[in-house]
């Protein structure tokens, strides 16, 4: 990917490479431009190289979430690249027997493995602090040191603890704040064992072995005798031990997962007849991490698009803008024998400086945004119920991915103006005198006429199968099309092809309201060509009715020569305005979109808080090898009643899938629906939340999942689970399976975690006696603080690894994290106004060298300077109050028509962030002021004498 990336940059450089080295005359007409004004060079570099910052800084987001899922792989993992499970641990052993001899090419390592759920507390100076979710491994040391053939991915050393003694993990050292030497208690099955503390072993493979979804592993190491006197007499209550046999395939720690399909033959054969269950364990790991990466890095890169793209059309600005500046000289240019490829590839050359130059730069400055966003995003990521360590890495095929892309973008756009502003007439360049339309016009009804058919024919297509990118594209092509058609007479053209412009805008903006199915699970990417469909429809068609626009706007102070002399420039030249209004407008588009959307979801939070918690206020968690009694818990002082559920993982399949994945299942009783379970998003066929819940608790062919059920666990791409989708629940454990179907959308309960909602009796019928209830709905009683109640729970029950919260607590830490990525999409954002910004300034000072004369000509008649410099600030204002009144506009009134007429974004409430917004608005006009001040102040301060005698 790097040399490939390379090498493209390379073979789109050749042609400039060949101009600076076989044509001199080429060669010193491009440096002489970019070289003999530096610092207008440098701004047109520093207004460009965003754009390739922005695509730099999401490759970096991107690389480091993939690495830090990747280090959980390594962390839990290490050389374990199969996870052969066995039901029970007479199982168990014959699949140790079997396995421990398994000879084959593909396979390095064979490892039984048994893990206990327990509760771990520490007590030292009157203090004890406690570990709920921790768990117990039992394996034998010198074997887990060799497993793989990798001492260092194990974790461990040495030849074992002592009876009496045991290792811990670093990550348990931290938590209890214990360290070698000290003694620690384990609870399970409701004993009690004492153990010294041996040796701290870090987070890794065997030492780190966890299969849960925190990146933490707090793990007491045994060996296996040690492990049996901690597990003692097993209750009928708790569940029983864990048994496992770990496979390490050759190729180290991730390259091994290739060999997985070769290895997992060799044990199902060594296995015959034990009906081995194989969970493809690192697969599943990196697969994730890559999604999750891609994910990651596709949001970014999305949502940045806007500010890439506005970006292109400060480019495609400054270029038009060198071009109309320099257009006597191409002219004599070409009066004196140049031809028109030569003078395409100078001024080509001179972009290519230009784009090379700010894609370095823009590389580099991508990098430490990069760093700066992985910073912000782990804590972000970083909850009390959600820990994720990011690493920052560099992967140098990413660099050379993201600056390729935005070379080639740069470079394209720069070789297509280049070209654009080439074709002239000598004479009438020379004389400055503007280029006929006719020969423009029988171009463009070609076009528009090759537009139309096709935007019909997608339109057509796209109605019936309900794909989003025709049912929008479609009919804004066709719309497009007959624009040249309604310009071929210029009586009334102006309007017609207003009302066009119009039409699209409103098609743009209600599409997916008439069409919601389509709006479902479609990419994040067609908000983007909605956002472009929209801003460009809306530029159209201010650009057209720009002197009624400006004839309005006069009204408010028509004796002003200032006013009259702003508003002169950007209404003469509506091209060169529509491109700076359209980059405020994307920008500021996609900032009142996301801003609104994490505003709206905001407000959702006492509402979501009440669907989650039905009528519980604390939720407990304990150790499956030793629950709390429900009695117990029942009587506890402030608890009025206790629903106990189970929770555990299935393996889940729908259509679109190959192979299973994993996802969270709670099975419940009745005491669950008789004290308040939660409200249900969608009841499905049923009249009532607690008939479709009494429904799925009697009927074990029928499931209740979340609106996000598999979405990043490894389910179908953009799928979503609906009322009536048919799903294969199987035990990853024993292999039974069971077909179900959806009966009813439970709500989204974050850091809950509950994943699917099952009966418990037919719970029991698939999971057997590993299923047993561990975690407690509790109501707790009249003028109670669940927050109270949840913190002396959990300090009651330490034996039992108890972890008590207040349910409306997790819920309030969901919305946070939600809110701070939001703000982190926000900032992020904003880099986008910086182009807006400095793509003003530069166009400013452009503007500064190009009316030099001009001003000139209005000094020397008697304007005075004060009149100069306010007439480029109320340029400045009109362009920018423009284009982020447009934005604004424009993405209130999508998220509206979304909300309003569709289920796209839920059961969201439309409501606008008054406040936000108009610091976002007044923000920008503010900005983009003070960025015009020094132009300004250069206009200003330009002598009559010297402007009007000047000829460059």
């Amino acid at each position: 990917m790097t040399f490939g990336a390379i090498g493209i940059c390379v073979l789109l450089s050749l042609p400039f490479l060949y101009v600076i080295a076989r044509k001199p005359v080429l060669r010193r007409m491009a440096f002489r431009n970019a070289t003999r004004r530096p610092r207008e060079a440098a701004l047109v570099v520093v207004g460009s190289m965003l754009g390739a910052a922005i695509i730099t800084g999401s490759f970096v987001v991107g690389d480091a979430m993939n690495a830090s899922i990747r280090q959980v792989a390594h962390e839990h993992l290490g050389p374990v690249d199969e996870l052969v499970l066995a039901p029970d641990q007479a199982t168990w052993q014959l699949l140790s027997g079997r396995l421990i001899w398994l000879r084959n090419p593909n396979v390095d390592g064979v490892l039984p493995i048994e893990t206990m759920a327990a509760g771990v507390s520490f007590y030292k100076g009157g203090r004890v602090t406690s570990a709920p979710s921790s768990q117990v491994v039992g394996v034998d040391f010198p074997a887990a040191g060799r497993f793989g053939r990798d001492a260092g991915a194990t974790g461990i050393s040495g030849a074992g603890p002592k009876t009496g003694h045991a290792a811990i993990t670093s990550d348990l050292a931290k938590t209890l704040g214990a360290h070698a030497g000290d003694t620690i208690d384990v609870s399970a099955y409701g004993s009690r064992s004492k153990l010294i503390v041996d040796a701290v072993f870090p987070r890794r493979g065997i030492a780190g072995f966890n299969l849960g979804q925190q990146q933490e592993s707090r793990n007491v190491i045994v060996p296996p005798s040690a492990f049996d006197a901690i597990r003692g007499v097993a209750s009928a209550y708790a569940a029983p031990p864990d048994y496992a046999v770990l496979v390490s395939n050759r190729g180290g720690v991730e390259g091994g997962v290739a060999r997985t399909a070769a290895a997992s033959s060799a044990i199902r054969r060594a296995a015959a007849g034990l009906n081995p269950q194989i969970v493809e364990i690192k697969r599943i790991a990196l697969d994730q991490a890559d999604a999750t990466g891609k994910g990651f890095t596709q949001m970014f890169s999305t949502m940045g698009s806007f500010g890439v793209i506005a970006g292109l059309l400060l480019l495609v600005q400054l270029f038009v803008m060198l071009a109309a500046e320099r257009r006597p000289e191409l002219g004599m240019a070409r009066a004196v024998g140049m031809r028109r490829s030569w003078l395409v590839g100078a001024f080509a050359t001179e972009g290519w400086l230009y784009a090379l130059a700010a894609t370095l730069l823009g590389t580099v400055v991508g990098i430490g945004l990069g760093r700066a966003l992985v910073a912000v995003s782990e804590q972000a990521f970083n909850t009390e119920h959600n820990q994720l360590r990011l690493y920052f890495v560099l992967r140098p095929a990413s660099l050379a991915e993201s600056f390729a892309i935005a070379f080639v973008i740069a470079l394209l756009t720069i070789v297509f103006t280049s070209s654009r502003v080439s074709r002239l007439n000598i004479i009438r360049a020379i004389r400055e005198i503007p280029e006929p339309p006719t020969q423009r016009r029988r171009r463009w009804i070609v076009a528009g006429g090759a537009a139309g058919l096709l935007g019909a024919f997608w339109t057509v297509s796209a109605v019936g199968s309900t794909e989003p990118l025709g049912l929008l594209l479609g009919p804004t092509l066709l719309l497009f099309g007959l624009a040249p058609f309604a310009a071929r007479s210029s009586r009334r053209a102006a309007g017609r092809v207003s009302a066009l412009a119009a039409a699209a805008v409103a098609w743009a903006a209600v599409a997916f309201a008439l069409f919601p199915a389509a709006a479902e699970g479609a990419p994040v990417t067609i908000y983007v060509v909605q956002g472009i469909v929209l801003v460009g429809g809306a530029v159209m068609l201010v650009a057209l009715q720009q002197e009624r626009i400006g004839a309005a706007i006069k009204r408010v102070n028509p004796h002003s020569l200032p006013f009259r002399l702003g508003l002169a420039y950007p209404l003469a030249r509506r091209s060169r305005t529509g491109l700076t209004v359209a980059m405020y407008a994307l920008v500021v588009f996609i900032l009142t979109f996301i801003t609104t959307i994490s505003h709206m979801i905001d407000r959702q939070k006492a509402d979501a808080t009440a669907s989650v918690r039905g009528g519980y206020a604390v939720l407990v968690d304990s150790s499956a090898a030793n629950p709390i009694p429900v009695g117990d818990l029942q009587a506890y002082h402030g608890v009025r009643a206790v629903a106990p559920v189970a929770r555990t993982s299935g393996s889940f399949t729908v259509a679109g899938m190959s192979k299973p994945a994993p996802w969270n299942l709670t099975a419940f009783d009745d005491r669950f629906i008789r004290n308040g379970a939660p409200r249900l998003d969608d009841n499905g066929r049923f009249p009532t939340d607690a008939a479709a819940w009494r429904a799925v608790l009697t009927n074990p062919n029928l499931i209740m999942v979340e609106s996000t059920f598999l979405q990043g666990s490894g389910g179908p791409p953009n799928f979503k689970a609906s009322v009536g989708t048919a799903i294969r629940l199987e035990d990853p454990t024993t292999g039974r399976s069971r077909d179900v179907t959806v009966a009813a959308i439970a709500p989204q309960d974050g850091f809950i975690a509950s994943g699917a909602f099952y009966g418990l009796n037919g719970a029991r019928q698939l999971f057997g006696a590993r299923l047993v209830p561990t975690r407690y709905y509790v109501k707790s009683a009249r003028g109670e603080e669940p927050t109270s109640l949840a913190s002396s729970i959990q300090g009651h029950f330490l034996d039992n690894g108890a972890s008590a919260s207040s349910i409306r607590d997790l819920t309030n830490e969901s919305f946070r994290m939600t809110t701070q990525i939001f703000q982190l999409f926000e900032g992020y954002l904003a880099l986008g106004l910086l182009i807006g910004i400095a793509g003003i300034a530069v166009v400013m000072i452009r503007a500064v060298r190009e009316r030099r004369r001009a001003i000139g000509t209005l000094r020397a008649i008697g304007f005075g300077s004060r009149v100069v410099g306010r007439s480029f600030a109320i340029e400045t204002a009109f362009i920018a109050v423009e284009g982020t009144m447009i934005g604004a506009s424009l993405a209130l009134l999508t998220l509206y028509t979304l909300v309003t007429n569709s289920d796209a974004m839920g059961d969201v409430s439309f409501s606008v962030p008054y406040v936000p917004l108009l610091v976002l608005l007044v923000g920008t006009v503010a900005a983009s002021l003070l960025a015009t001040v020094a132009p300004a102040v250069s206009a200003a301060r330009i002598r009559p004498a010297v402007a009007l005698r000047t000829t460059d």
